[in-house]
């Protein structure tokens, strides 16, 4: 992932006055690395890892920031 956009994005949640969660950060790497368009559910499947479950209320959250 480029820094340079981590960068911007962290710029523009502060200047948001929100916070760069790891999980915001998580999805907006997910939606800069695919190389087609991703339905929600499909990176809600990304996200979600054996050891965690997120919630799809908790995953709109995420993808309404973005």
């Amino acid at each position: 992932m480029d820094q340079k956009l981590i960068k911007q994005l962290e710029e523009t949640c502060s200047a948001r006055g929100v916070r760069l969660t790891p999980q915001r950060k998580r999805v907006y790497e997910l939606i800069c690395d695919s190389n087609k368009a991703s339905s929600a559910y499909e990176l809600l499947d990304q996200l979600k890892s054996p050891n965690r479950r997120l919630s799809r209320r908790r995953y709109t959250e995420h993808w309404t920031f973005f």
